[in-house]
């Protein structure tokens, strides 16, 4: 077996999990880790034919492209924007295939059922554990099973702690994906156990775990950082008494899921809580990230962060800054950069001051670790090269077998970050001093004075990087280069005394870096991409280098199970020495067990509920009896079952209600519940409204945060004006965020200065009415009761409206005033105005164009017959020009008979709404 197909063999439980999965409709929940992308794309592999129509939900961008370039088909297809119409998906999905798919565009697709619903062979749902009772993709199954009761519904979670949170979760995620049966994959599986767990194979000599000693600035920073955790967690239980649990204390304080914890707990009572126990959620965030940070950062690294956290501007908005425990905080982080030198005997004695504190920072103790294991490393490779050419010595047929082992051992060292990953390639290249000095020169926060022959030193160097030609640099071995070589190790152990090392940086390859200034290859790989870019980037990282020794640097659960299954996927040709560093009693391994221990409580909670739960027989949607996919406008009190209820059933032509929602309003759940009350839905792209109700009634929908926006932007006026014009009742929807996240919550503070800007927009648009909604079923039934014997709307009237859209390029374009006077002229309106601006150079060239030539710019002949008369009409009426011209008469002949008037007369002429008779007005100026 070679090494390709090594690489792509899958295991005995992957075997029997591929197996599972595609003859059984079943919730797939997973330990971290165990489910991995060959047995996803095997998957996926067996529905790439024309006979099959399959969907997948749920996927993030990084795992469709991952997934599209290994399967290597073209009936792989993805539709995550609008880049595909309509007509061309109708197209695509008669063809067949596997679609990635966002859960927007496909709900819109099944309501206007422009495929047929009953050829789809199934559907696919990954990240099982978001879906809820009237989430997006809730609601494509419940169309689907609607129309489709043979095809299959298969879901995979691999956050079993997720269903820790709320009350029945796991049955709440079933029923909504109309599931009856979970197959349940932990860490302690017996086939997973068995499969990992080779035999004959000592984990013991090949896996290693370094536990390594807090320092003890360290550990001062640690128990001062923990003290204020714990008191912020019991000052926060007793100003929240719904946070009264056993599951919120200071251990569950330091997981990265305590929001969600948190969250759940506090929903309701949010808007009751007050500002002190909000501060302390902020407090303990900070704290967890200061945690976090004291073993993942340098000293240096650290300081800055923590001056970031505690700078003048901070101490307003949190008051554990000014507490004894931060002080503490504070001078043990600052002495880990500077060192007081020790006073000599005579300076004791003639009791002189204190010496100024010089710049000699701690070195990080992962990083000596590091080192070491790079030197143990590099005797073993030596070792390994003499034992190569003993045998090819002692052997000469087979040196052709040995020539394809290399003597060299692969490194490769996992950190979190790519900031990590930097930092720690410039100690194994330059030492931690320099390192360290470059650090405090790049950094704002920090203000300490360096020594002047390091500054020389980094000035200089940075001068040959800026060189163009500057490609390699020569580091000496000698006692002016200690500081930085005594502590890493390997620049002295990995390379001869007499001659200077070559240290080639090469560039980043696939986000992670080579060292090449030891004899064997260190690469340094960081395992967390926040932006999901790059899916399943250790997987592919171990299978293009594969390492013969790996090095976890900051210990992460999902790692650890990849690195463990690589290692077993990997036994019959290569043996991967794993070294595991951790602080010993310290929060960084108390997260590492949580996290272990949760997920094992999760599997424990998951195999009781799985035992006790009660399952219907109609749960599948197999026939009509699932009450689940009922359209019943009553509540679930006043509903009759019997063997005639049908309240699934299509309602007939005439009964129909519609209405139109915009295609962006599909993120929320108000659509879902609306369909679910009998209320068929007509997607559209609507530039007026998010929901047309009845001919007359517009709806804009706006969450809490989203108002705040649109009326410190000015955006909601130009929507209320639009409304306004084009029917005539505009109703603005306030709907509470339910589900909203704790960072972005509002206190009464935003509410109070949105009021007056809600009064102006009420007194500028008085026919537009304001609707307060609690919650999306709230909205669902007001809209219901909007639309009782009201006539239904038309697609075609919504689409032909257009929205006024003024943008900063179309105001700068354009002369002020002759845009302002064009726009109070009779027919015009912000709508066409800018088909007069972009076809007129000026108003004379506007008043020469004659009324056809009008028509042709507008569009509309009543419009241009409007324009044309205001333009050309007489400014007074018949009689008031009768009036005019008589009255003128009879003063030009009292004029005449005069030869020196006296004075002067002006005659002013205005036109009364009550009489159409003229009114004269004299004014007299004596003659000088």
């Amino acid at each position: 077996m070679n090494e390709t197909e090594t690489g792509n063999a899958m295991l005995d439980y992957e075997n029997q999990l591929f197996l599972d999965i595609i003859h059984e409709n079943e919730l797939f929940v997973f330990a971290k880790g165990v489910l991995t992308e060959l047995v996803l794309k095997n998957v996926f592999e067996a529905y790439t034919t024309e006979t099959s129509l399959v969907f997948v939900l749920g996927a993030s961008k990084g795992e469709e492209a991952y997934f599209r370039e290994k399967l290597n088909n073209e009936k792989v297809y993805t539709i995550t924007s609008e880049e595909y119409l309509s007509n061309t998906r109708k197209v695509m999905y008669g063809n067949g295939g596997l679609f990635f798919i966002t859960a927007r565009i496909l709900v819109m697709d099944l309501l206007k059922e422009i495929f047929p619903i009953d050829k789809v062979t199934g559907i696919i749902l990954l990240k099982a554990h978001n879906i809820a009772e009237n989430s997006q993709e809730a609601f494509i199954l419940r169309l689907y099973r609607t129309k489709n009761k043979e095809g299959f519904i298969k879901a995979f979670s691999q956050t079993p702690t997720s269903f820790l949170l709320g009350f029945a979760k796991l049955n709440r995620v079933m029923r909504s994906s109309f599931l009856a049966n979970v197959s349940l994959w932990p860490r302690f599986h017996a086939v997973v156990k068995q499969s990992l767990n080779l035999p004959g194979d000592d984990s013991l000599t090949h896996v290693v775990e370094i536990q390594l000693n807090l320092t003890e600035e360290m550990r001062e920073i640690q128990t001062n950082l923990l003290d204020l955790v714990s008191w912020s967690v019991s000052e926060l239980k007793r100003l929240v008494p719904a946070l009264n649990d056993d599951e919120i204390n200071a251990e569950t304080a330091l997981t990265h899921g305590f929001q969600k914890i948190i969250g759940a707990h506090m929903d309701a009572e949010w808007n009751t809580i007050n500002n002190k126990a909000k501060e302390l959620l902020n407090d303990l965030k900070v704290f967890r990230i200061l945690l976090t940070y004291l073993t993942k950062f340098d000293c240096v690294s650290f300081y800055s962060a923590l001056c970031n956290y505690t700078s003048s501007d901070m101490v307003f908005k949190s008051s554990w800054i000014v507490s004894t425990s931060a002080e503490k905080v504070i001078v043990a982080s600052r002495g880990r950069i500077l060192k007081q030198p020790k006073k000599t005997p005579n300076e004791q004695a003639s009791g002189a001051g204190s010496k100024k504190a010089t710049f000699k920072p701690e070195v990080h103790p992962k990083w000596l670790a590091v080192s070491e294991i790079l030197n143990d490393t590099f005797k073993q490779s030596e070792k390994r090269v003499a034992e190569i050419a003993t045998e090819e010595m002692s052997d000469d047929d087979s040196s052709c077998g040995l020539a394809m082992k290399s003597p060299d051992l692969k490194t490769l060292i996992f950190v979190e970050d790519s900031r990590t990953c930097s930092v720690l390639k410039d100690y194994l290249t330059d030492g931690s001093l320099e390192v360290m000095g470059k650090l405090v020169h790049n950094s704002d926060k920090i203000k300490i004075d360096l020594p002047p022959d390091l500054i020389a030193k980094l000035n200089s160097k940075r001068k040959a990087d800026s060189e163009p030609s500057a490609k390699r640099i020569k580091i000496s071995n000698n006692k002016d280069n200690s500081e930085g070589v005594s502590e890493a190790g390997p620049s002295n152990d990995g390379c001869s005394k007499d001659k200077d090392v070559q240290i080639t940086l090469t560039q980043i390859r696939r986000k992670y870096e080579t060292v090449e200034v030891f004899p064997s290859p260190v690469m340094i790989r960081p395992y967390n991409n926040p932006n999901e870019e790059d899916a399943f980037s250790v997987n592919e990282t171990l299978l293009s280098l594969k390492p013969d020794v790996i090095v976890i640097f900051d210990p992460e659960l999902e790692l650890v199970r990849q690195i463990e299954i690589h290692r077993a996927r990997m036994a019959p040709q290569q043996n991967i020495r794993v070294y595991f560093l951790v602080f010993r009693n310290s929060v960084e391994e108390q997260i590492y067990l949580t996290s272990i221990q949760r997920e094992k409580l999760a599997f424990e909670k998951l195999i009781e509920e799985k035992a006790s739960m009660v399952v219907p027989n109609e749960r599948e949607a197999k026939d009509e009896l699932n009450q689940d996919l009922w359209r019943d406008p009553s509540k679930a009190s006043d509903a009759i079952i019997s063997a005639q209820s049908h309240r699934n059933m299509e309602q007939t032509t005439e009964g129909r209600e519609i209405i139109l929602v915009d295609i962006r309003e599909f993120r929320s759940e108000l659509p879902s519940l609306l369909h679910k009350r009998g209320i068929d839905l007509e997607p559209l792209t609507l530039d007026v409204g998010d929901y047309i109700l009845t001919p007359d009634i517009c709806v804009e929908r706006k969450s809490i945060s989203d108002l705040i926006g649109s009326l410190n932007c000015g955006r909601l006026y130009k929507q209320a004006e639009a409304m306004g014009r084009h029917y005539k009742k505009p109703i603005l929807l306030i709907e509470h965020e339910q589900k909203a996240q704790l960072s972005t919550r509002f206190g009464k503070n935003d509410l109070t200065q949105v009021m007056p800007k809600l009064q102006v927009l009420t007194m500028n648009f008085p026919n537009l009415r304001l609707i307060w909604s609690p919650g999306s079923h709230y909205t669902s039934e007001v809209f219901q009761e909007l639309k009782k014997g009201k006539d239904q709307p038309s697609p075609e009237e919504a689409m032909a409206i257009q929205k006024e859209s003024v943008g900063e390029h179309i105001s700068t374009k354009y002369n002020p005033i002759p845009h302002s006077f064009l726009s109070k002229m009779p027919g015009i309106d912000s709508r066409n105005v800018y088909s007069i601006l972009n076809r007129c150079e000026s108003l004379h060239e506007l008043a020469n164009l004659t009324e056809k030539d009008l028509e042709e710019t507008l569009e509309n002949s009543h419009t241009a017959a409007v324009l044309y008369a205001g333009l050309h009409s007489e400014t007074l009426t018949s009689d008031a020009q009768a009036a005019t011209s008589s009255k003128l008469k009879s003063v030009k002949a009292l004029m005449s008979k005069q030869k020196k008037p006296f004075f002067r007369v002006r005659v002013v002429v205005s036109q009364s709404s009550a009489n159409a008779s003229t009114n004269y007005q004299r004014r007299f100026r004596r003659r000088q």
